[in-house]
Parts: structure tokens; sequence; C-alpha cells
């Protein structure tokens, strides 16, 4: 007979509804036993659709929240009841309630179900035996639990406790439940499986209502897409949105390692969002930002505040406070006081800042075609930027001056004439595209230009080489004092030069010499393994470069990694040492990352400060500066050669002595250790020169497009602000992964606890007693 029986039949249902037992004397069971009960209970065969279900429909019934909690129930403090036998039991003083059989609680839309039980009174009780606690989905089991109607807890007590909601289960050992706000908490280290995704930590907190599990302390996530490490992390069962609120590292499928102080990741959409001291490592290359956003699926990224990016590849670390990366094409754009920095080891550091950076990739081959500024209008480069780059007007892109860039072996001297063999009419097979037109256009114009070269190498031949003093060709002639500037005089000028006037210390080259260290002679591009694509990159404006033996301002930048090649547009100028030089476009080559050549194109003028007032002066069409260990060895001038040359003696630089002025048609400068030793002039020098106190006064000392511009000259603190991190990736790389030492300790207490007898995985539902009790409530 059930209690709800007995009752009836004897006192009528107006007294088990005005029934108040004592309180709990001090010192009472509750509060003091801790021991957690033993024992079994069968299966129920209520499935839990039913038990939902029947639920539902009361909650309807009743006009319940969505957590089946009506606003009278909310604030009820009865806790409902049944049992199949109650029996009270005198301690003391009080009296307490013995419940046998079956027992049911019901508060706040939570059910609790037992063996037996102890009702201190109509707030508190205590569960013994084969508990359940269920809410909702949520399941809970435990030994044995006891409730505090005032506080809306349930504490659960057992060797393991289990808590299941839906496809998410818990194992735990300390384990707590609001069945008012319906959260859990759990304790002493737990371990949660949902799908493929396993979490752990050692304390943390479960919202039933979102299915949010809040994990704190040695916190380990994984599932086949990452694994997480932190000291504070959630995660949400059906969004898969995972989020950390303390240092965290996450190892992706990638081989890639993640870190943030705060931000998410949402294993769906791919998506990481860290909101501060973002840190990604990859296989060459380290990133940090005060914030990002990147999707792992396209590579794709946005990046915020204090950004550096390190490629160990390329020695080369970037900077900005904003940027925005394109893993699909490989693209990226760096703005904000952008900054690039090349720190190889085998040479000087070098920096480069400017308003905005841009890097392309390009399959091998294709980057002169897709990239050169010589083929691209400003639309076509424009369109070319990715999306949402702003560019302001007046770039001037198409005002630099043509190039053109020699990669293949220029014929020597004595070589036959190059024959002109590239058709540009459009024929063949199939129609010429506008970018092949314009490859076999400057391929035109760069044969015939090695061809006029080789054919007036071949004319001029060794007749344009200045002998050495005493030369035994020139015995006929009379030998040029070894005192002298040891130019050969030209007959044209009709000038009367003292031999013994002017001293100049220079050695003069041999023909040999000469074809030894022409440009003719230059040693081909670099035939080094190419990488499968080709490295673009580009700066717009106010580009600055320093590096301790160079240094460099202008407009627009594009370099090539395919031929090692950089240009500089738009009044660039460069200065070495005292060198200052000006023209409309700066060719820079490399190889191995060490300077090879710099050509400068388009009215270049080279200048040198002899002291406040006077400046040796070199001008041409085309200025070539050949470099040997990132130093000037050779410097050649082809084309209208002039030259402004104030003489030093050699003991005394600062003693000006003469003023030399020639005009020919190439000039080359031999140095060694930053000096000119030697000084070739070719094609018929016409020369003057004048003592400084008999420089006629029509006689100009300033050649046409000279500027001397120190103020321009960049600083190293003009072109570097930043602090550079040191690099992370050995102690990232020796992290120890996710190992998760709770999980593996949880499972085997649960395994031996199995094999011993004293605890069996369960999966009870509520019973249809239960289910029919709760109904007849009328929630």
């Amino acid at each position: 007979m059930s209690v709800r029986g007995f009752f009836a039949g004897v006192f009528g249902c107006m007294v088990l509804a005005s029934m108040a037992l004592p309180q709990q004397p001090s010192g009472g069971r509750m509060a003091q036993d801790t021991v957690a009960g033993k024992g079994h209970s069968g299966e129920s065969a209520v499935p839990a659709a039913e038990s939902d279900t029947v639920r539902n429909a009361a909650a309807r019934k009743a006009g319940t929240d969505r957590s089946g909690t009506s606003p009278a129930q909310s604030t009820r403090r009865v806790v409902d009841f049944e049992a199949d036998v109650m029996r009270p039991v005198k301690i003391g003083d009080s009296s307490v309630l013995n419940l046998l059989g079956n027992v049911i609680f019901y508060h706040n839309g939570a059910v609790i179900t037992c063996d037996s039980a102890i009702r201190y009174n109509a707030k508190r009780m205590e569960c013994f035996k084969n508990v359940v606690i269920n809410k909702d989905s949520t399941y809970i089991y435990g030994d044995r639990a006891d409730y505090n109607g005032d506080l809306n807890i349930a504490r659960v007590y057992g060797p393991i406790i289990k808590m299941v909601d839906g496809d998410a289960t818990l194992y735990t050992y300390n384990f707590s439940f609001n069945t008012l706000d319906n959260i859990g908490q759990y304790s002493g280290g737990g371990t949660m499986s949902q799908k493929d995704n396993l979490l752990e930590s050692k304390r943390g907190y479960y919202y039933a209502d979102t299915r949010d599990m809040i994990c704190v302390e040695q916190v380990e996530i994984r599932n086949p897409d990452y694994r997480i490490k932190s000291d504070s992390a959630g995660y949400n069962m059906d969004t898969e949105i995972a989020t950390f609120y303390l240092k965290t590292y996450i190892w992706n499928e990638k081989g890639e390692i993640l870190s943030a102080d705060r931000g998410s990741y949402d294993r769906k959409t791919a998506d990481y969002r860290f909101t501060s001291d973002a840190y990604i490592l990859t296989r060459n290359q380290e990133l940090w930002a005060d914030s990002l956003d990147y999707n792992s699926a396209t590579e794709d990224a946005v990046l915020r505040s204090d950004i550096q990016l390190r490629d160990e590849e390329h020695k080369v670390i970037a900077f900005g406070d904003y940027g925005l990366y394109w893993g699909g094409r490989q693209e990226a754009m760096l703005t904000k006081e952008p900054a690039m920095v090349n720190y190889d080891p085998k040479q000087d550091t070098l920096y480069m800042r400017s308003d905005s950076m841009f890097l392309y990739t390009v399959p091998h081959g294709e980057g002169r075609i897709i990239d050169s500024l010589v083929e691209t209008s400003d639309e076509e480069l424009i369109d070319s930027l990715p999306a949402d780059t702003t560019l302001r007007s007046g770039d001037g892109l198409t005002e630099a001056t043509e190039q053109t860039v020699v990669t293949e072996d220029i014929p020597q001297p004595g070589q036959e004439k190059i024959e002109e063999s590239i058709d540009t009419s459009g024929g063949g097979p199939a129609p010429l595209t506008k970018e092949e037109r314009k490859r076999l256009k400057a391929e035109e114009k760069r044969l015939k230009r090695a061809a006029k070269e080789a054919a007036r190498a071949a004319r001029q031949g060794k007749k344009n080489v200045l002998e050495e003093p005493g030369d035994p060709e020139e015995s006929g002639k009379g030998n040029v004092p070894a005192d002298s500037l040891s130019l050969r005089r030209d007959e044209r000028a009709g000038q009367e030069v003292a031999a013994d006037t002017l001293a100049e210390r220079t050695t003069l080259v041999t023909p040999a010499r000469i074809e030894a260290d022409s440009l003719l002679a230059a040693t081909p591009a670099d035939t080094t393994a190419q990488d499968s694509v080709d490295r673009i990159v580009r700066a717009y404006h106010n580009v600055r470069i320093f590096r301790s033996d160079f240094q460099a301002v202008c407009d627009s930048l594009v370099a090539f990694s395919y031929d090692s090649t950089a240009h500089l547009y738009i009044d660039p100028v460069l200065w070495s040492e005292n060198n200052q030089v000006i023209s409309e476009i700066i060719d820079i080559y490399s190889r191995n990352q060490q300077i090879e050549k710099a050509v400068f194109v388009g009215e270049p003028i080279m200048i040198s400060q002899v002291d406040s007032a006077h400046f040796n002066q070199v001008k041409g069409k085309v200025i070539e500066a050949l470099f040997r260990n990132n130093e000037i060895y050779r410097t050649d001038v082809n084309g209208n050669g002039q030259t402004y040359y104030y003489m030093t003696e050699d003991d005394r630089p600062d003693d000006i002595i003469g003023f030399l002025v020639a005009e020919c048609a190439d000039i080359s400068f031999f140095m060694e250790e930053k000096q000119v030793t030697s000084i070739v002039y070719r094609g018929s020098p016409v020369y003057s020169i004048y003592p400084m106190d008999k420089i006629p006064e029509e006689q100009e000392q300033f050649l046409p497009g000279f500027k001397w511009l120190p103020e321009r000259r960049p600083l190293l603190k003009d072109v570097f602000t930043r602090t550079i991190r040191p690099s992370q990736r050995e102690r990232y790389e020796s992290m120890p992964q996710p190992s998760f030492p709770l999980t593996d300790a949880i499972m085997r207490h649960k395994e031996q606890m199995i094999r011993d007898g004293v605890w069996r995985e369960r999966n009870d539902r509520i019973s249809v007693d239960a289910q029919n009790f709760i109904r007849g409530l009328g929630y």
C-alpha cells in the first residue's frame, strides 16, 4: 500500500497537505554523513522520449517555461514526494520521515528518484541507492544525494558520478546540480565526451539550458581537428564552439600551434577568433597580433594591432597594425605603419617601411607577366589588388620610365652582331594575347640594345681602353708622365695641360682586366633551385630603406623572388657612404640574399660629397654599380657619360687641387676598400682640367639635374620603431601536447570498480509511476 493510499484512508487528503515535520536536530546525519552508499538497481524499461513527452505535456498544461518550471513553482518551497512506505522516526526531540521503495521527489521541474530516503522537513531530504536526478534531457546518476530546497541544490555522491545530457556524458567524483538554474558543478577531476569530442579538467560547470561546459584548471580538449590545453575554457555541445578565457594553446590537424589569452574556435566553420595576445606557429613562420580572425580551412586571416610575422625560410620579419591574409591565393596586405626586416646573419640587417605593403604569390615563371609595373596600367594594377584595397589617387605608377630587365647573357666584345629574329606581327597558330605582345615588345627592345652594345664594343675594341703609361703602342706619340692624370689627351680639345701640374694617384686598367671585370662578362642569373611559386612584394608611398651600408627612399617599390630583384619607382634616391644616386628608376639585383648590382635608369646622376661646397658628379643614360660582398667594386656609366670631379692629394684628402670636366660615351670606375683606384673613359673622351683658382666663371660646377638631398636620407629611427619579439619556436615545439591524465585516471578507476562489482554503467530513465505521480501534481 502506498503512503498516499494510507493517509487517504485514515486521515483524509487534507492531513497530508498540512503535515509539517520537526526540523533536523543539530549534528544530524545529513550534515555529517559524507560516505557514499553502495548498491545496485534494475534498469527501467521506460524510454527517455516518453519521460520527456510526459513532462512537456505537463509543462504545457501548467504554463511552465522552457525548463519545465512554472512561475509559481520557481518560488515554491515545499518539495513534493511519494514512496511505497513512509514511517516517522523519532530522533531526540524531533522526528524525521523514513521513505522506502520507489521514492520520488519533485521540485523546480526536476525529478529525484531513489530506493530510500530520509525527509528531514519540507525543504530538505537525503536519498540512498540508485539515485537518479532528471530535468529535461539531463540525467545524473549516483549512489547517494542530499537535496536542499531552499538553495535548490542537489549534491550527489558516489565512487563515480555520471551525468548524461543527450549525446554528452560526464564522469566525475563530486557533483552538484541546481534544479532552478539547471547548472551542474563538478570538482576533483572530470571528463566529458560528446561525439568525437573529449574534455577534461579539475573542476567545471555544466549549463544544461544552453549545453555549455565551462572547464577550470588543467583543461584539455581534443577532437580530430585540434587539441587544446588551457586553465580556463568552455565548450558548447550544440554549436561545437570552444571558448577560452586564460592562456590557451592549440595544436591543429595542419601541424600549426596557436595560442591566445582569450578567444574562441568554431569547429563547424573552422574559425579562430583570438582577442588578446594571439600567436600562430607554422612550419616556416611565426605570427603575433593583439587580435586576429583566422579560418583554418581557407587560411584567410584578419590581423589587428602590433602584428609581427617572422618568416624563417626567407629570414624576413614583417610588422603592421592591420593586416589581411588570403591563404588560398597566398596573398597578404599590411597597413598602419607596416615595416619589414631582413635579418640574414650573413649580412647586415635591412629595414624597410611604407604606408602599405602587399605580398602576392604566383606560379613560377609568371611573375613578370602578371606583375610588371612596366606592363600594367593604373587600372589593371588596382584591379589586381585584394578586395577592399584602397589606393589614393595620383600614384603616378604609370609615370615610371620603361625598364628592361636582362636575365640572359649579353654577347662579349668581338662576337657577331645579334640578328633581330623576334617576330612581333602577331602571326602564328593563335592570336597573341595583350600580355604576350607586351612581352615580345620588351624582348625586342632588349635584344636591340644588346646588339647595339655588342656592335659598339666590337668597333671600339682596344682603342677605347687607356693604356698603361709607357705602353709600346704609344711610343711614337710620347708616353704620358707617371705623375699626370694619365688620361689620353684628345686632339680635338685643343687644350694644353702641363704634365706635372696636377697629380692623380691611380692605376689604369689593362684590356685584359676590363674584359674580366666587365658587365658583359657578368655571371648569369642565379641557377639555384627555384620554388614552385614566385613571390612579389609591393610597397606603396613613402618607402624608406635602411641598411648600415646603404639607404634608399622612393614612392613605390616592387620586388620579385624569381630573379631576386627590387625596383624603386617615383623619385627614388639611394645613398651609400657619402655617395648619392638619383634616377627615375632604381633596379637592385641580388644573389643568395646579397646585392649583386644596382642599375639606375632615367637621367641618373651619382653625387659624392667632397666638402660642404664641392661635389663629385657623374651622369649618363644608365649607371650600373657592381657589388662584391655587399660593397661596390665597379661602377659603369653607359651613354653620354659626364663627369665633374674634384681632385685631391692622396695624403691630404681635404685639400682640393683641381677640377676635372670630362665627357665621353662610357665611363668605368674601379674601387678597392671603398676608394676609387682607376677610371676608364671610352669613346673619344673630351676633358678639361682646371686648377681651383682658374676655373672659368662660365664653367658650371653642377651637372643638370643636380640635387643634394641629405634631408631625405633615412636614419634607422625613421624606418624602424618596432620591438622585435624573440622567436618562440623552440619553446612551443618542445611543449608537451595534451595527454588527458584525468580522463585516463577516471577510466581506470571506473573499470576497476566494474571488475570489483561495486559500480556499473547506468542509463536509468524515469519510471512510469514517477511520470504518473508528476502528472497527478497538475504542474
